[in-house]
Order: C-alpha cells, then sequence, then structure tokens
C-alpha cells in the first residue's frame, strides 16, 4: 500500500512538473495600495493583481485585513479575465466585523481559451479608520484554466500603514516682498487721512 501511494505522488510530481515547463515559474498574485500611506478618515484601494497567468478561466480568493484599522468599502472587477471574453463576476460580501472581503470570483462564459498575460484581477476600495499598520492578506484561493485545472500559483502580502491627519496647520510666515506692501499700504493710508483731516478746517 506504502509503495502505491509512493507511486502515485511520484507520478503526480511528475505530471505537475511536465505541465509547469521545464524553469517556468508560478504565476504571481501579489497587492498594490494606491496610494502607498493613505491618511486617517480617506480612502484608498488595494488593486489585486495576476502576474505571468497563461490560460486562466476562473479564479476565487478571499482579502483578509485588520477591520480596527481600515474598513472595506467596495469591490470592483479587474480587467484581466475581462480582456479574454465575457465574465461572470461575483464581488463576494464585506464581513468588518471578522476583516474580510470573503470568496471574491470571477469566470469566463463560454467554451474559449482563458486569459493571459498580467493585470488586475479585483480593486477592493477601504476607508482608513484608525492610525497604524494593517496586514492584508490572501486565502481561499482558486484557480483554475480553460480545462478547468488548478493552477499553482505564488502569492505576496500587504501592509499598509495609515498615518495620522494634521491636527493643527501652522500657517507659512509672510514674505518679505507682501509685508513691504502691506507697510506701503498703510503709509498711503494714513497719509491721505491726514490730508483729508488738513482739509476740513
Amino acid at each position: 500500500m506504502f509503495k502505491l501511494l509512493h507511486k502515485i505522488l511520484a507520478v503526480g510530481t511528475l505530471l505537475t512538473a511536465i505541465q509547469a515547463g521545464p524553469g517556468q515559474a508560478a504565476p504571481l498574485v501579489h497587492l498594490q495600495a494606491v496610494p502607498t500611506s493613505p491618511a486617517v478618515g480617506g480612502s484608498f484601494k488595494v488593486d489585486v493583481i495576476g502576474k505571468d497567468f497563461l490560460d486562466l478561466y476562473a479564479f476565487n480568493f478571499t482579502l483578509s485585513y485588520n477591520p480596527t484599522l481600515i474598513r472595506a468599502v467596495s469591490v470592483n472587477e479587474g480587467s484581466l479575465l475581462p480582456s479574454a471574453g465575457s465574465t461572470f463576476f461575483i464581488p463576494g460580501f464585506i464581513d468588518d466585523m471578522a476583516g474580510g472581503v470573503v470568496f471574491t470570483g470571477d469566470a469566463l462564459l463560454g467554451a474559449i481559451v482563458g486569459a493571459s498575460g498580467s493585470g488586475s484581477l479585483a480593486t477592493v476600495r477601504f476607508e482608513a479608520l484608525t492610525e497604524g499598520i494593517s496586514n492584508l492578506s490572501l486565502s481561499d484561493l482558486l484557480f483554475l484554466d480553460s480545462s478547468f485545472n488548478d493552477i499553482a500559483i505564488a502569492t505576496e502580502d500587504l501592509q499598509v500603514a495609515i498615518r495620522g491627519s494634521s491636527e493643527h496647520s501652522v500657517p507659512e510666515p509672510m514674505s518679505p516682498g507682501l509685508l513691504l506692501a502691506g507697510l506701503g499700504a498703510y503709509l498711503v493710508l494714513m497719509e491721505r487721512r491726514s490730508t483729508g483731516r488738513g482739509g476740513e478746517h
């Protein structure tokens, strides 16, 4: 039994190596924030980006974050999958109590070849709540090609630093030019007043 299982695993490993091709790196799914360091009270977006895909037909993921620091507002479809044809996009649902955009998915429609290349898979918009650093990570990952075979991928997580909003705005000092102009206007006004008073007698 052990020998049979060992043979099955060996064959599976060989098939995976043949499908991937010699020296071919797995597609990468990573996160990118814009702006990279949002302020408290502001909004920012996180793009879920796929890189170096070949025949991507469908995918699913969950995006986790720190709900005490940031709040998810909306989820929109990216541009990579629609570049290959019509799609069925599922934004999933936002669970701000647990801190997750859960089961976001997208799939092409019909018997067509999947998307290849790099691009956005989905975009999640957030609101910054409190100063701090929030980790964002991907889970529940499922990526399929047009034959409904699993695509092995690599992932990269993200940290977003929420900066505090400025409490007080410090006025800039008056430039010498503005100071002299103001002084000149004051002297002219005083001279006119003096001349006007002299004309009253």
